[in-house]
């Protein structure tokens, strides 16, 4: 199994919910402002490489990913909860 390396710092999980019919996000960034307005997908966006890794003596460490993707795949479940909630014109969850 490979190790991911694509640490994202805002989760795909929530960028998809603001993605377009085609599953684009459309973002701006001031770093290069000459490009303009740009889309692409959550998983080309708003990550940096080995983010989470952590290198202890030589050792690189991925635990710190693995439990943020654990923790994100949790909190998924609430938020689509809440969202569907939403949706149907309910108050509450």
């Amino acid at each position: 199994m490979s190790t991911p390396k694509r640490h994202h710092f805002v989760p795909q999980m929530l960028l998809r919910r603001f993605c377009d019919n085609g599953g684009r996000l459309w973002y701006y960034t001031k770093k290069a402002p000459h490009i303009g307005v740009a889309s692409g997908t959550p998983e080309t966006l708003f990550y940096q490489t080995n983010f989470y890794t952590l290198n202890e003596g030589g050792v690189r460490d991925f635990s710190l990913e693995s439990y943020f993707s654990q923790l994100e795949s949790e909190a998924n479940t609430v938020i689509e909860k809440i969202c569907a909630a939403a949706r149907a014109g309910k108050g509450r969850v």
